[in-house]
């Protein structure tokens, strides 16, 4: 049969493996139908891998897309233009914590993370910078 691209150089030695050998027990026609079969392994992997980043792209920015590594960094650049910059810094973290996320910018994009939008003072005010 047909041999795909991917399979002729591992095809190849087979066939001298199995040319050499005298047992009759090890056919050919086997060690093909397997090759073909492993030939999809690294295609498969390959679509794997960009599904996933697929994935992690598309929730980039958006809720639950943070790591709590990543708030520190995140958050320093939400404070980075306040004069209250302790203050900011601390709730900022707080609230990605909270949330895993924080609005892009350094002032409103709240509609990003609607969590981070929803945490309030007991006055009702957004806590979260």
């Amino acid at each position: 049969g047909e041999v795909h691209g991917c399979c002729r150089a591992q095809t190849f030695l087979l066939n001298i493996i199995a040319s050499t050998s005298t047992d009759k027990a090890f056919p050919l026609k086997t060690i093909n139908i397997n090759m073909a079969r492993l030939c999809w392994l690294p295609f498969a992997f390959f679509l794997i891998l960009a599904l996933s980043f697929t994935i992690q792209t598309a929730n980039a920015g958006k809720e639950g897309s943070l790591h709590l590594e990543d708030c520190p960094k995140a958050c320093d650049v939400r404070c980075s233009k306040t004069h209250h910059r302790k203050p900011c810094l601390f709730f900022c973290d707080y609230c990605c914590k909270r949330c895993l996320c924080v609005p892009s910018g350094t002032y409103g994009n709240r509609e990003e993370c609607p969590c981070y939008n929803n945490i309030k003072t007991k006055e009702g005010k957004n806590k979260c910078p």
